[in-house]
């Protein structure tokens, strides 16, 4: 499967962002929005003092969320400059953030295609094709990326 090569090279290209993959709940179909938004979030706090790292990537009633810390390293001075520089990084990592939420909202969990209207009954983005899998328990399983060392996946 390449979406999963694409998420091994992410946690190898990204070590610091990924301290704790098994907290990881990646659908091929999110790939790409996830590879963006590693790559803006690199552009934002290279050179600089912070510390960026994902605590939790996961499906929650159907949609992508992404939780995350962005602290400034502990060997730095917490000046007033330096916590007003954190304050706009943190907004402007939590813009990216939303916007790839948004992006894998719009795509098929399994598939990245575009997804069939929602339901109450099925409000995990699915495409028309992947939908007609709902006879299975949990559809979305077709996509989900397995990951070396996760006990669950």
């Amino acid at each position: 499967m390449e979406e999963a090569q694409q998420v091994r090279a992410l946690l190898k290209r990204y070590p610091s962002m990924f301290k704790s993959p098994e907290l990881l709940d990646v659908y091929a179909g999110w790939v790409p929005p996830l590879v963006t938004l590693c790559a803006e979030i690199d552009d934002l706090v290279a050179d600089q003092s912070f510390v960026f790292q994902f605590i939790q990537i996961k499906k929650k009633l159907g949609q992508c969320r992404i939780h995350f810390v962005l602290e400034q390293r502990r060997s730095d001075l917490r000046t007033d400059g330096a916590l007003e520089k954190l304050d706009r990084c943190k907004k402007s990592v939590q813009q990216c953030v939303e916007a790839a939420q948004s992006s894998c909202a719009s795509r098929c969990l399994v598939c990245g295609r575009t997804p069939a209207p929602p339901d109450r009954l099925m409000p995990t983005p699915l495409c028309k094709m992947h939908r007609r899998s709902e006879h299975l328990r949990d559809p979305w399983s077709l996509g989900k990326i397995r990951l070396e060392g996760r006990t669950d996946a």
